[in-house]
């Protein structure tokens, strides 16, 4: 009788477990991310260049779903604007300027309204009408070393 029970007990043990692990009975399911929708348009933008005392102005015509980044490659591909920088998992930095490392305890930067966005510049889009500079600006005090 107890090997009975036992046979019982086997053969509903392994129906419980195959259906359990019936692959076919979990349908993994991904919610697509949406986002917005913005309207494509033609966007007019400027980057005001302080090299050493002087100023030089680019202008140029992109979309406004281009990055700052793309408008910084726009201009040294089509306007002779040279510029290295680094890329960080954290954002970009720009090492020089026309060979022109920053001075002292300045760095390069790209501002927007005397915002710094350089290391948001690939994510940040253009804004109709905006002016950017790029500049040597002081480095910040970290708050977290005082």
């Amino acid at each position: 009788m107890l090997k009975v029970a036992y046979l019982i007990f086997l053969v509903t043990t392994i129906f419980y477990v195959k259906s359990v692990l019936d692959v076919d009975s979990f349908k993994a399911t991904e919610k697509a991310v949406e986002k917005p929708t913005v309207k494509v348009k033609n966007v007019s933008v400027n980057l005001l260049l302080e090299v050493e005392q002087e100023t030089k102005e680019y202008k140029a015509e992109l979309r406004n779903i281009d990055t700052v980044e793309d408008f910084l490659k726009e201009l040294r591909n089509k306007q002779g604007l040279y510029y290295e920088k680094d890329i960080y998992t954290y954002g970009v930095e720009i090492v020089s300027v026309f060979d022109k490392e920053p001075v002292g305890d300045k760095k390069w930067a790209v501002l927007l309204d005397d915002k710094n966005i350089t290391n948001k510049i690939s994510d940040e889009y253009l804004v109709d009408g905006a002016i950017y500079t790029l500049k040597q600006v002081a480095l910040v005090a970290n708050a977290s070393s005082q």
